[in-house]
């Protein structure tokens, strides 16, 4: 089976955006999707590339910027397209979500969305497929060449812990502390079609594997090998699916340019014949489930051998690494930052459990206390977008 590859710009940005929809009074998830879609359809006045769809989750609307050659520019058109989310939702009383998990919501209180596809996938994989109450920030880096996605690809994979533990945002669930800085991550690799992607090398190999995974009924589209990192071929890009859920503009700017700045790293180590960094599959996996366990806190292995070390002090040397490409692509404001949140090790997720300890020490229950941090986190996506 042969894959074609659209031809895009080398290191162009396109941002996904999974919100979910929350009730203003209770911070309950809203069934709301079908209703506000269309209302976010009509009015949008800017690019037609840039679009509001729906997901598995009738509680759900994710916002899908068109490319572009700067994070700036393409979070600048997310702010205009969450400007509007806010107005419509406000018009029914809810508002944008924009953790990695809601923390109390019940997954058999959500509808599924009323397309064939999304049905089957409910059924199909039954308690783990109702249960995905997850939302996450995808972003797409342009690759002009098809030969070097999958090398990319499998380089990412190292520093999956780094994008992690900055944008980790869901260590809440069903009312429990899960102990997980990103419980989004554990729960998003049930799925079999989830999680680390196959060990593959060459375009020919992705070809191959997706064509061995159709034939044994595994998906049917190549969109439906759901990996933390991928090609992206309807669209010429590396898509790196590893974030949770943004709450706020500022840390969706950090993870695109750290993950932007990586992509072109690595693809110009490609183009100049060096052997970009790459782990064993069981290190890679094992450092990702040290960064969803402790964030910036953990300590990470660094080689094939056992060798230990804190991930804050190599993402801070990383952002250093990657200082003449951040002035490049003109972001260098946002790895700034990145580098900032490697000093104090600090994600969402920290904020998150903060706040719940203080409600619960003034005598809140667990219910009431996290409601707070719902509306807490809802405020901060509307302070982030209207300022």
């Amino acid at each position: 089976m042969s894959i074609s590859f659209k031809k895009s710009p080398q290191s162009s940005v396109g941002i996904e955006w999974e919100l979910a929809l929350v009730s203003k009074e209770t911070g309950e998830l809203v069934n709301a999707a079908p209703e506000i879609l269309p209302q976010l359809k009509a009015q949008w006045q800017g690019n037609p590339e840039a679009i509001f769809t729906k997901e598995l989750l009738q509680n759900t609307v994710e916002l899908v910027t068109s490319p572009h050659p700067s994070v700036k520019s393409a979070v600048a058109q997310l702010r205009e397209m969450a400007e509007l989310l806010i107005r419509v939702c406000d018009e029914h009383d809810i508002a944008p979500f924009g953790g990695g998990c809601h923390p109390f919501s019940k997954w058999h209180e959500q509808k599924i969305t009323a397309e064939p596809r999304y049905q089957e996938f409910a059924t199909h994989h039954a308690w783990w497929g109702r249960n995905m109450l997850i939302w996450g920030v995808h972003t797409h880096v342009g690759v002009a060449k098809r030969e070097n996605a999958v090398a990319i690809m499998n380089s990412l994979l190292t520093y999956q812990p780094y994008l992690i533990g900055i944008s980790a945002s869901s260590p809440f669930w069903n009312l429990e502390n899960t102990g997980y800085v990103s419980n989004r991550t554990m729960i998003f690799q049930q799925l079999p079609s989830a999680g680390i992607p196959p060990e593959m090398h060459t375009w020919e190999e992705f070809e191959q594997t997706i064509t061995d995974l159709r034939r044994a009924k595994v998906l049917e589209e190549i969109n439906e090998a759901r990996w933390d990192i991928r090609p992206a071929p309807h669209v010429g890009t590396v898509e790196v699916r590893t974030c949770d859920g943004a709450t706020n503009l500022k840390k969706i700017s950090a993870t695109t340019a750290l993950t932007q700045c990586l992509v072109e790293s690595v693809n110009r180590k490609i183009n100049s014949a060096e052997t970009p960094r790459k782990l064993h599959p069981l290190v890679i996996i094992e450092n990702k489930w040290r960064a969803a366990r402790f964030g910036l806190e953990a300590n990470v292995l660094t080689d094939n051998h056992g060798t230990e070390a804190p991930l804050s002090e190599l993402l801070k040397s990383l952002c250093k690494e990657l200082e003449p490409i951040a002035a490049e692509l003109n972001c260098q404001s946002e790895m700034t930052y990145v580098a900032e949140l490697a000093e104090t090790k600090e994600n969402n997720s920290t904020r998150q459990i903060m706040s719940y300890n203080r409600e619960i020490a003034a005598g809140a229950q667990p219910l009431a206390a996290l409601q707070t941090v719902v509306k807490e986190l809802t405020q901060q996506m509307r302070d982030s977008i209207l300022g």
